[in-house]
C-alpha cells in the first residue's frame, strides 16, 4: 500500500467518524430539527401584554415590560427528567417573546412537550423544583423596577397539542401583595417612607409541582422592605397615601412591628404599629391594611380586601386592633439575632448598645452599697440587664437600672411588659415610671397605674429561683402623684393633661431591688424584653 493510499484512508475514516457523531448529536437533540417553538405569555387569562409586575396604578392592573425574561423547561409529554430546554431565557422585545441566543427551543413534528416557565428569570437555574429567589428589600425606587422584579410568578401547559403553532402560557402570582393606605388628619404631606417590618423576603420555588408554590425560608432572619409608593387615592387634603410591596407568603407574629411610617407630617415624625392578632400574608392575594395617624387615635385596622381585581385574589379580613408601637425600650429578643433595640430620638428605638446616661442606664444614690448593673449577652433573649445590690439597703430606692427618654411623649394609656428572674426565691423588685420637667416642681412626681391605686409598684415576689416570670403593669400617663408609697391622697395626685406639650418629656423608667427582708446572699435580679406601648383605654383590663 503506498504512503498516497495509506493518507487517503486515513482521511476518509475521519470524515465517517464525524458523520457518525454528527448522526448521534442529532439523535439526542431532536428538538432541533424541528420548528421554532412561539410562545403566548398571559397573566390568568389577561391580554398577550399583562404582566405579573403589579403595576403601579390604582387599579391593580398590570403590564408586560420591554425587556422582561422569564426561564422555561420543556420535557417530553409526561416526563420529568431528561429536558428538552433547561432554563431557557426568552425576553419580550416589542410585542414578541425571543430567545436569547443559545436558548431556542425546538418541537418536532408529531411530538407533544410539557412546558414550565417562571419569572423573573434567574441565571444559573438547573433544577425547576429548586429555584432560590427573593423579594427585593427596597422596593421603592420610581420606576418599580424592584417592585416589579419581586412579584414572582409561574406557569404550566402540559396539555397544549403536538404541531401546535403556539404555546399559551399562563402566569400565576406565588408571592402576596401588601398594600398600606396611610391616613389622618396628622398627615399633611406624603410621608417620606412606609416600611414593611419583620418579613422574610428569601423563598424556594418549586414550578413542576400540580400547583407552583414559593415557599418562604423560614430559617433567614426576618427583614424591613420598604414599599413601592403608588399614588394619593384621590386630590382631597385627607385621602390616603398607597404604598405596595410584593413579598412571599408567610405570617407575621402577633403583637410584633408590622409596619412603620416615616417621616410623617411638618414634624416628620415617625410612626410604628402592631396588630393584636396574627396578620397572614397568602400566596396570590393581596392584604390590605390602614393606617391612621391623627384623630381619633392613631391605629390600624386589616379588613377584607375592598375589591376584587384579577388575577391578585382577596384576602379575608383579620379580627383584631392595631395599635401604634410608641415606645419600644428592648425589642422582642430573637435567638442568636442583633443587639436589643434601646434608644433613639423620636419613637424609634434603634439596635445599638447604649453609651451614655440618656440611653438604658444605671443609678446608684451616695448611699447606696455595692449596687452593680451589666448589659450581657444571653443565648436566649440576645441582651439582658443584670443588678443586684450586694449588701441590705437602707431604703429601697437607693439603686436602680432602667430607661430614660428625653423626647416628648403623649398623655394616654400604657401598657409595660418585661421578663424578670432573681437569683433567690421570693425576691422582690419595685417598679416606677417618673417625669422630671419644668413644669413639674422636683422629679419626684410618678405616673400612677390604670387604677390609680399607685406610682411605685411593688412587684409581686417571685416564686422560684432562676425562673422567667412575665410581668405585665398598665398605667394612665394622664395622672401623676408626688406619693412614693402606697395609695396616695388627693391632694398628692394632678392631671398631666394641664400641662403644656412640651413639658412632655424627659421619661424614666426605673426598676429597683427591693429590701428583700433577710434573703442571704441578696439576690441578683435579670431583665429583658422590656415594652412599654402606648393602648386604647379599653384594653385596659378592668379593676
Amino acid at each position: 500500500m503506498t504512503r498516497k493510499t495509506t493518507y487517503l484512508m486515513m482521511i476518509a475514516l475521519v470524515l465517517l467518524a464525524l458523520t457518525a457523531c454528527s448522526e448521534e448529536t442529532g439523535k439526542e437533540q431532536l428538538p432541533m430539527e424541528g420548528k421554532p417553538v412561539q410562545f403566548e405569555m398571559t397573566l390568568s387569562g389577561m391580554t398577550v401584554q399583562s404582566r405579573t409586575v403589579t403595576g403601579t396604578d390604582a387599579g391593580r392592573t398590570t403590564s408586560w415590560m420591554e425587556g422582561d425574561a422569564v426561564g422555561i423547561f420543556v420535557y417530553k409529554r409526561g416526563e420529568t427528567s431528561g429536558a428538552i430546554a433547561t432554563n431557557a431565557k426568552y425576553m419580550l422585545t416589542g410585542n414578541k417573546w425571543v430567545a436569547a441566543q443559545g436558548s431556542e427551543i425546538y418541537a418536532t413534528d408529531g411530538q407533544a412537550y410539557d412546558y414550565y416557565a417562571y419569572y423573573p428569570y434567574q441565571e444559573g437555574v438547573t433544577d425547576p423544583t429548586q429555584i432560590n429567589i427573593a423579594a427585593k428589600t427596597d422596593q421603592s425606587t420610581s420606576e418599580g423596577t424592584d417592585y416589579g422584579l419581586s412579584d414572582v410568578l409561574a406557569a404550566k401547559n402540559v396539555t397544549v397539542n403536538a404541531d401546535a403553532t403556539t404555546t399559551p402560557l399562563v402566569f400565576k402570582h406565588l408571592f402576596a401583595m401588601v398594600e398600606v393606605k396611610v391616613a389622618g388628619n396628622m398627615v399633611t404631606k406624603q410621608p417620606s417612607s412606609v416600611v414593611l417590618k419583620g418579613v422574610k423576603v428569601g423563598s424556594k420555588l418549586n414550578i413542576m409541582a400540580n400547583m407552583a408554590a414559593a415557599t418562604v425560608n423560614t430559617n433567614e432572619q426576618p427583614t424591613s422592605v420598604k414599599m413601592y409608593y403608588l399614588v394619593k387615592e384621590t386630590e382631597m387634603v385627607n385621602a390616603p397615601f398607597v404604598y405596595r410591596a410584593v413579598v412571599p407568603a408567610q405570617s407575621i407574629a402577633k403583637e410584633t412591628p408590622l409596619v412603620a411610617v416615616n417621616g410623617v407630617g411638618d414634624n416628620a415624625k415617625d410612626y410604628e404599629f402592631q396588630y393584636s392578632t396574627e396578620v397572614t400574608y397568602e400566596s396570590g392575594k393581596y392584604r390590605l391594611i390602614n393606617v391612621n395617624i391623627g384623630l381619633p387615635k392613631n391605629s390600624i385596622e386589616i379588613p377584607k380586601a375592598d375589591l376584587t381585581i384579577d388575577p391578585w385574589g382577596e384576602s379575608e379580613a383579620i379580627a383584631g386592633n392595631g395599635s401604634e408601637v410608641v415606645i419600644n425600650l428592648v425589642s422582642t429578643p430573637i435567638s442568636n439575632a442583633t443587639v436589643l433595640a434601646i434608644y433613639n430620638t423620636g419613637n424609634e428605638y434603634s439596635a445599638a448598645i447604649p453609651t451614655a446616661s440618656s440611653h438604658w442606664n444605671s443609678q446608684k444614690d451616695a448611699l447606696a452599697t455595692d449596687f452593680t448593673a451589666t448589659l450581657k449577652d444571653d443565648a436566649t433573649y440576645r441582651k439582658v440587664i443584670e443588678f443586684t445590690h450586694a449588701a441590705p439597703q437602707a431604703s429601697w430606692y437607693k439603686g436602680s437600672v432602667g430607661f430614660h427618654r428625653k423626647e416628648v411623649y403623649e398623655p394616654g394609656f400604657y401598657k409595660l411588659t418585661f421578663k424578670v428572674k432573681a437569683t433567690a426565691p421570693k425576691a422582690d423588685l419595685r417598679i416606677f415610671i417618673r417625669s422630671s420637667h419644668s413644669a413639674i416642681a422636683g422629679d419626684n412626681w410618678f405616673f400612677l397605674t390604670a387604677d390609680q391605686k399607685t406610682g411605685n409598684i411593688g412587684m409581686s415576689p417571685l416564686a422560684e429561683a432562676d425562673t422567667w416570670y412575665d410581668r405585665t403593669i398598665y398605667y394612665d400617663f394622664n395622672m401623676i402623684t408626688s406619693n412614693t408609697g402606697g395609695a396616695p391622697p388627693a391632694d398628692a395626685k394632678k392631671s398631666s393633661l394641664n400641662l403644656s406639650t412640651s413639658a412632655f418629656d424627659n421619661m424614666q423608667l426605673r426598676f429597683v431591688p427591693g429590701t428583700n427582708g433577710t434573703i442571704t446572699p441578696r439576690p441578683t435580679f435579670t431583665i429583658t424584653d422590656v415594652k412599654l406601648i402606648k393602648i386604647d383605654q379599653s384594653e385596659v383590663p378592668s379593676v
